[in-house]
């Protein structure tokens, strides 16, 4: 089914009127990205080392057997008599089924712990990869937005300069206000190479997330989704790093590392205990060696087989140490991870906030620059402006919505951040962004 799927998304993508959004780009970038294989394929290997430590624990049943010939001599004193060549065989079955073994329990115990910090660290790296991709989603939209603008320009000072000329042929306008839109024209036009280049290599970025050739005219826009801001920021920055802290899973999982940890210094201590199995068994023999020539032995067998560790060299106090020391190691790390996590949130929020309130800022600022053209242009008519205050108020105004443009989604992929620190699901997050779902606050 997953084949299925990653087929007709495959497909679809090479229809040219097909719009990749986000929660498309999502499934293709599972399926393409290496280190989200690495960490499913590591997952599943811890899995099986639950299966692995089990199997220390149940029955082990085995079998084992031989044919041959025996060649004998017998001697009485000086003479030798030579016995005829005799077939020789002998089978067993066998089992053992361990009773009490302290170290195979305590690595049973740790398998399980390490396997589910497998599977958590896997779900987190969904909102890992998530991360990646919508920054390089968002990176590509802007790139093409702000070419667009760049473009807008060209087509703006383009149409001043063929006015000056005009003017200038009517007697109305001077040499210096060609120029002058020549200058801005030349500087629109290496504005957009520059933004053509970055628009590629935004392109390359995102193509290599999701496994394929993309365009950023391909994708659905997501500009609009800016004002999800005003609900994280109903609540507290404390409120949000709380909730980090109870359900980050990159925390939980670490918390089972300090569990497993502790498991693996009780393992160490085990070398000290004594082991208790149940042995049984079953053996057929024949000729099996010169003093039992030509007879047939069943024998069947059951016991309980003790061992007890006197001394190892010093070992089992080494493996103490080092199971300490790997505990200290793992205690730290997630003392340093809830610190980090802690600061992540916490810049996570501040980016929303200010991001929030630089888009509001410039939005103001755009349509005061927008009113200032107009007020320029009339003040043309009127003869009080000329067209060099025109380019002016046009270039000011550009300068504006590129940057408003580019605010919006750099608050976005902050909205991102914060949310995936918190724990939301992934397709919670894609709803949201594709403007549909509830979102839960902490």
């Amino acid at each position: 089914m997953r084949f299925v799927s990653f087929a007709c998304l495959w497909l679809l993508a090479g229809s040219p009127a097909w719009a990749l959004d986000l929660a498309q780009a999502f499934e293709l970038a599972k399926q393409a990205d290496a280190q989200y294989q690495a960490t499913q394929a590591h997952t599943e290997a811890e899995e099986e080392g639950i299966n692995v430590a089990r199997a220390r624990l149940l029955p082990q049943v085995g079998a084992s057997g031989s044919l041959g010939k025996l060649w004998v001599e017998r001697s009485f004193g000086r003479r030798t008599f030579p016995v005829s060549p005799t077939d020789s065989w002998n089978w067993s079955v066998n089992l053992r089924q361990p009773l009490y073994r302290p170290n195979e329990w305590a690595v049973y115990e740790q398998s399980q712990l390490l396997a589910e910090g497998a599977r958590l660290r896997f779900t987190s790296e969904a909102l890992r990869l998530l991360e990646r991709l919508t920054k390089a989603y968002l990176e590509a939209l802007d790139a093409l937005a702000q070419l667009k603008v760049a473009q807008e320009d060209v087509g703006r000072y383009q149409a001043i300069l063929a006015q000056a000329e005009a003017a200038f042929r009517q007697g109305q306008g001077t040499r210096v206000e060609i120029e002058e839109a020549k200058a801005r024209l030349d500087s629109a036009s290496a504005l957009v190479l520059d933004r053509q280049g970055r628009l590629q290599i935004a392109e390359r970025a995102l193509s290599l997330v999701i496994g394929r050739q993309v365009s950023a005219e391909e994708l659905k826009d997501l500009a609009e989704r800016y004002t999800l801001s005003r609900q994280l920021l109903a609540q507290a920055p404390e409120t949000w790093v709380e909730q980090a802290k109870r359900s980050n899973l990159e925390l939980a999982a670490l918390h089972k590392q300090v569990e497993a940890a502790r498991i693996k210094v009780e393992q160490a201590f085990a070398g000290h205990k004594p082991t208790l199995d149940l042995v049984a068994g079953y053996r057929q023999s024949r000729s099996e060696s010169e003093i039992t020539l030509a007879q047939q032995f069943k024998t069947a067998s059951v016991s309980l087989q003790a061992t007890l560790p006197l001394f190892a060299g010093f070992g089992v106090e080494a493996s103490v140490r080092q199971a300490k020391a790997l505990l200290r190691e793992a205690e730290f790390s997630l003392e340093q991870k809830t610190r980090q996590l802690e600061q992540q949130v916490l810049d996570a929020y501040t980016k929303v906030r200010f991001g929030q309130s630089q888009v509001e800022a410039l939005e103001q600022a755009l349509r005061s620059a927008e009113q200032a053209v107009r007020g320029t242009r009339k003040g043309v008519l009127a003869g009080t402006r000329n067209s060099v205050d025109v380019l002016n108020a046009e270039q000011e105004a550009a300068q504006v919505r590129a940057k408003r443009i580019d605010a919006i989604y750099q608050l976005i992929a902050s909205i991102v951040e914060l949310l995936a620190a918190a724990n939301h699901p992934p397709e919670e997050i894609l709803a949201q962004l594709a403007g549909g779902g509830e979102l839960s606050l902490p």
